[in-house]
């Protein structure tokens, strides 16, 4: 099981994420909007040095495309390490649909409550 808080109303978890430079531990906000792995701050991209993956288009919520970098990363999730794909953004963390398959998410939507992903 993965446990968080709700933080300013917004659902989140902590994510270490490995790289060849070392390790980034954040918070993540879940988003349900989001049906890749994980968003990560592009300056967490370089400072963990990631592998470049591909070029990739994606639809942001008011339906525009853009062209985002992807990223191979190693993420410590549930007790055992998964190589992932991440983008790279200008805005924060935010663990996407990808990375909660097989997950069970439970939300307690008041301030501080509890968040929790549990493998079905």
């Amino acid at each position: 099981m993965i446990a968080g808080q709700v933080q300013f109303r917004e659902p989140a978890i902590t994510v270490s994420v490995l790289g060849d430079d070392g390790r980034f531990i954040g918070k993540g906000v879940i988003d349900t909007g989001f049906s890749g792995y994980l968003a990560l701050p592009k300056h967490v991209v370089d400072s963990l040095d990631l592998a470049f993956h591909v070029d990739l288009e994606g639809t942001l919520a008011d339906g525009s495309v853009v062209m985002v970098k992807s990223y191979r990363a190693n993420v410590e999730w549930d007790g055992a390490t998964r190589t992932i794909v991440a983008i790279a953004t200008e805005g924060g963390l935010l663990v996407g649909m990808a990375m909660m398959d097989g997950y069970d998410l439970n939300v307690e939507v008041t301030e501080g409550g509890t968040v929790t992903l549990t493998r079905r």
